[in-house]
Formats: structure tokens, C-alpha cells, sequence
């Protein structure tokens, strides 16, 4: 809500959560914010498909409730980047800190003195094999486009892997330089 880019949207889509989500957001008077409930489990991906059906912006961003971007400016980032490289679509790779039981370890590949991989390195480790020092996230317009309730896995790789073979964007690539996944 923080971020220094202010025209954008955010759908929340209650997957029967027990956590109370729905109060949480009510919390937030703000007309940016949407949120919908499914009336039963739909799963993952087909919670992601839901909250794909939702979005009325130009772009779509899926950040997952176990995500967080510390960077005030990451949207405005994004938008620039995309704009400078009059690009469609980004690829937009970062370094992450894992959160657990109130504690942070840092990725060790990125640690000042320490041999880092290049950035293109990394971005290749998470594309084709789902590991490595980044997390991926991919911003892209919104088309008429579905996850494939089969991939449950890599569904949403597939999904833009799918989105880049069918649309052909120009594709903008761009590093922030921390996220924050919890487990």
C-alpha cells in the first residue's frame, strides 16, 4: 500500500482461509482495494484463476499471501522500466530473505564478499529449474489468458511461459534487490 506508485488495484481473493483474511482487509479503507470469498476450496490454482478473472487493471502482478516487496518504489520500477524498454510484459528477479519463527536468513550467494552469480545467471537457475538465490515474479498486460489446472506445480510458470509463446511481448527484464518469502 506504501508504494510511491499510487494507480493500481488489489485483488484479494479469500480461498475459505481460516485466518481471517476478510476482517484483515476490511481493516484498509481503501477503494483500491477488491475482495472477493469463494463460497467453497477452490485449490490453489484455481484460486489464482479466480483472482485472474477479478483484475480490471492494464497489468496483473499475482503476489501471494506468503510474499512481501520491501521497496516502496517497486511498482514505479517496474512501470519505468517497461516504459524505457517500451516493453509488453516484465521478468523481474530479486534477491529473498527467508521468514521463520520470527527470524531472517539472508540467501548466502548474494552476501558482500562472496562470489555472486551475475544476474542473468540467477534469473536462468529460477526460470528453468525453480531454484536458485532469485524470486521470480512476472508482470504482465492482462489478455485473455487461463493457469492450466494441470501444471499444480508450475502453474504459473507454464502460465507465462504459455503468455510469452502466444502474445510475443517485449519482454522487460529487471532486478529489485529483496523480497520476503515466509514458510
Amino acid at each position: 500500500m506504501r508504494q510511491t506508485l499510487t494507480d493500481f488495484e488489489i485483488v484479494v481473493v479469500d480461498n475459505c482461509s481460516t485466518d481471517d483474511s476478510e476482517a484483515i482487509v476490511k481493516r484498509f479503507d481503501d477503494p483500491r482495494i477488491r475482495f472477493f470469498k469463494n463460497e467453497a476450496n477452490v485449490g490453489m490454482v484455481g484460486n489464482w484463476e479466480r483472482t485472474l478473472s477479478k483484475a480490471r487493471g492494464r497489468f496483473i502482478w499475482m503476489l501471494n499471501s506468503d510474499d512481501t516487496v520491501e521497496d516502496d518504489a517497486f511498482l514505479q520500477k517496474v512501470v519505468d522500466a517497461m516504459r524505457e524498454q517500451k516493453a509488453q510484459a516484465a521478468c523481474v528477479a530479486s534477491t529473498f530473505e527467508f521468514v521463520a519463527e520470527k527470524r531472517r536468513r539472508e540467501n548466502v550467494l548474494f552476501k558482500p564478499g562472496a562470489r555472486s552469480l551475475t544476474y542473468r545467471e540467477a534469473l536462468y537457475l529460477q526460470i528453468l529449474y525453480r531454484t536458485g538465490p532469485v524470486a521470480g515474479q512476472f508482470i504482465f498486460a492482462n489478455r485473455p489468458i487461463h493457469y492450466d489446472q494441470n501444471m499444480k506445480n508450475i502453474a504459473d510458470y507454464e502460465l507465462f511461459l504459455r503468455y510469452l509463446i502466444q502474445y510475443r511481448p517485449r519482454l522487460a527484464l529487471l532486478q529489485v534487490w529483496k523480497a520476503l518469502h515466509a514458510f
